[in-house]
């Protein structure tokens, strides 16, 4: 059987390839980096001094403080080696930095034809920023802490489990290859049972479980856009800015969520309630600053802009003085 009969995605799409990748018939692409970015490069790019230049100047404001600073595209938003992770391959395990560079390329260019000719756009191109946005809601620090939690607890709850019920725990031994009698078994778990009690039993490669956990889900993930109404907001008044979170997910006074992903001072894709179109839409500056302060709502600690004015305005409408404005 053939990569293309096996594989339901058009073939030199995005899902096609992570497809390809997670059947073995593709080797992921190699990354060295060691400064990875948490909220993708070429989008802190579009609000930069040159736009689009990944070598340009952003204006940062720490949503702590209301400070500001002019930074470098290259070092706002970054941590070092926050996706490398201990792995049983590794100590410094680089495949999700792969991935993700992987999964930018191809949505760098969709984004592009969005912005430039949306007409143009395939199912493909939907799909690959759909992926991009289910992506970047479980890349940032609070996102991953979420999931290790999860990760704890539900290994928690099976260690209990097993350490309290000596069968369970010889079916589970056995079941991982370990061959020893009965009476072995039963020491054995008198250990890990201390151990546990003392603190000292930890999880080894939790980081490396989370990861999975999400990247596993990340096709199934980014179906979900596509049942959503697109709307590609342009303001007549205003700049967008955009956070290091990325993408901000709001519930409105009617229930519905709406995801917003800003690309540029003059773009901003929020994604809301059923459908299957994409429109584009003039928005006003109140529309703007409201986009704006959810994103300051929602970071985890900068907002960025093209302009210093831009990102202090945004600390002046979420931060009034005490006296109001």
């Amino acid at each position: 059987m053939t990569s293309s009969e096996s594989n339901p995605y058009p073939e030199g799409s995005l899902a096609f390839a992570m497809r390809e990748i997670g059947a073995g018939r593709r080797r992921m692409p190699e990354s060295e980096a060691k400064r990875h970015h948490i909220v993708s490069r070429f989008l802190l790019a579009r609000f930069a001094e040159p736009p689009g230049d990944n070598e340009g100047r952003i204006f940062q404001l720490d949503a702590t403080s209301g400070a500001t600073a002019r930074v470098s595209v290259r070092t706002a938003a970054t941590r070092h080696r926050f996706y490398s992770v201990r792995s049983t391959e590794a100590e410094k395990d680089n495949r999700i930095e792969s991935l993700i560079s992987l999964i930018e390329d191809y949505a760098a260019g969709a984004l592009n034809l969005l912005l430039e000719c949306p007409e143009q756009m395939g199912d493909h191109d939907r799909i690959a920023i759909s992926i991009f946005i289910a992506l970047q809601l479980k890349r940032t620090p609070k996102a991953l802490a979420r999931a290790e939690e999860m990760i704890r607890e539900t290994a928690e709850a099976v260690l209990v489990e097993h350490l309290e019920d000596p069968d369970a725990f010889a079916r589970a031994a056995r079941g991982h290859g370990v061959e020893s009698s009965a009476e072995e078994l039963e020491q054995m778990r008198g250990f890990l049972r201390r151990a546990k009690s003392e603190g000292r039993l930890r999880a080894k490669y939790v980081r490396e479980e989370a990861w999975r956990a999400m990247v596993d889900n990340l096709l199934e993930a980014g179906r979900h856009p596509l049942e959503m109404e697109w709307y590609l907001l342009r303001p007549s008044g205003g700049e967008f800015v955009t956070s290091d979170n990325g993408v901000n997910v709001t519930r409105r006074g009617d229930g519905r969520l709406e995801t917003a992903l800003p690309l540029a001072p003059g773009a901003c894709l929020v994604l809301t309630g059923k459908g299957d179109g994409l429109r584009g839409i003039k928005v006003p500056s109140e529309a703007v600053a409201e986009l704006n302060l959810r994103a300051y709502a929602d970071a985890e600690r900068f907002i960025f802009g093209r302009s210093r004015e831009v990102v202090a305005n945004v600390w002046r409408l979420a931060e009034p003085p005490a006296g109001g404005l």
